[in-house]
């Protein structure tokens, strides 16, 4: 799918066309890994002050269902298949839809990839007004860290990390999932989606500072000359 889509790519926008930022390099693993600590944090946090308050408890681990090798196995491969599933998202849903839109508004270049993001994954499941928009606004977010940074590797962190703390405790061993737990969220449905909110939000501000037009210099003002 990533080499059709740069293909793609390559081919409507001409061999000339500004680079996806694909590329793997080290300062992209450390993007990767800065992304993937901060997605992770971002959707987990509520369920460690849950565990930590006494307001959620663990009622299931997969070590009680996996010897330690076999544990080892299954979540080395749920994570390598999150971490492939972002990269190949972000490249697909992300990098060549944003190339593509390069020279349109800064809103436009933000909503309409995240909205059809949205809208792709309706071939797989059933319409959630909920689902829905909070999968828009995951993917403002991962447009805006992909227009900060001009290349995949911290929006996939981002998303991997996200996936693996919405993942975490839903028992779901296949996916990613470590835990089951039962309990009373330590804060209601919406702050989460807010932090997001915010912070994309920070991130827009930013890209607009960046790419507003420069003023133009005034000049100084003329001076009568003494003789």
């Amino acid at each position: 799918m990533v080499l059709v889509s740069r293909g793609l790519y390559r081919w409507s926008q001409g061999a000339d066309a500004p680079a996806l930022g694909l590329a793997p390099s080290r300062g992209a693993l450390w993007q990767h890994l800065l992304g993937l600590l901060l997605g992770f944090a971002l959707t987990s946090w509520s369920l460690w002050l849950g565990l930590a308050t006494g307001t959620m408890r663990v009622t299931d681990t997969l070590t009680r269902h996996f010897s330690p090798g076999a544990l080892v196995l299954v979540v080395l491969v749920a994570f390598t298949s999150l971490t492939l599933n972002s990269l190949n998202e972000e490249a697909c849903s992300r990098a060549v839809p944003l190339g593509l839109v390069r020279r349109s508004p800064l809103w436009a270049r933000v909503l309409l990839p995240a909205l059809v993001f949205s809208l792709l994954h309706l071939a797989v499941e059933p319409f959630r007004m909920e689902a829905f928009l909070h999968r828009t606004l995951a993917g403002a977010e991962f447009s805006v860290a992909y227009l900060l940074t001009r290349d995949i590797w911290f929006a996939a962190g981002l998303h991997t990390g996200q996936n693996a703390g919405v993942l975490l405790c839903t028992g779901r061993w296949y996916m990613g999932g470590l835990l089951v737990v039962e309990g009373e969220g330590w804060v209601g449905a919406w702050e989460e989606p807010a932090v997001l909110l915010l912070l994309t939000l920070a991130g827009l501000w930013v890209l607009y500072r960046r790419e507003a037009p420069a003023a133009p210099a005034t000049p100084a003002p003329l001076r009568p000359r003494v003789v």
